[in-house]
């Protein structure tokens, strides 16, 4: 456990896991952790190899290994398994899933593996997997694969299969 500097970082219980510096960071229970620097953000939950970059009130709660907050404010991965990515944005979440990425944004939620969201406000993909929104605001995926949002506002795709909508141009 190593603690660069900073002020009021913790590690305990977790092996081989290094603070950079920052303020109230900490890490519990998690093995080969990484905190880079930021304020209050936490990594937690009998978890292997996760690490967040910065940022403020970032959390990866998790019993698996290998997901990443590079930085963004109150950026959330909540899950059973493994392998999640946040860039950054605000309020953003992933949960019980696993190899799903959401880029940027505010308050997007990913409930579905293998799935993407670039960005945009209040988008959602819930359900089976390989799923992708790409920005746009209220775009919503549920109980569908391989289905696509590209662009839009209050777009629905719901159990479907191959499904691509995309934003209309005036002609």
């Amino acid at each position: 456990q190593y603690i660069g500097g900073g002020t009021n970082n913790t590690s305990s219980n977790s092996a081989n896991s290094f603070i950079g510096a920052g303020c109230n960071n900490q890490l519990s229970c998690a093995e080969l952790g990484f905190i880079g620097s930021g304020n209050n953000n936490l990594i937690t939950g009998s978890s292997y190899a996760h690490s967040i970059v910065g940022g403020e009130n970032n959390t990866i709660i998790e019993s698996t290994s290998g997901s990443s907050i590079v930085g963004g404010t109150n950026n959330t991965i909540n899950s059973n398994t493994g392998c999640n990515f946040i860039a950054g944005g605000n309020s953003n979440t992933i949960s019980s899933s696993f190899q799903s990425s959401i880029l940027g944004g505010d308050t997007n939620i990913i409930n579905s593996p293998c799935s993407v969201i670039l960005g945009g406000f209040n988008n959602s993909i819930e359900g089976t997997q390989n799923n992708f929104i790409g920005v746009g605001s209220n775009q919503i995926i549920t109980s569908s694969r391989w289905s696509t949002i590209v662009n839009g506002t209050t777009n629905e795709i719901y159990n479907n299969f191959r499904t691509h909508v995309r934003k209309k141009y005036p002609e």
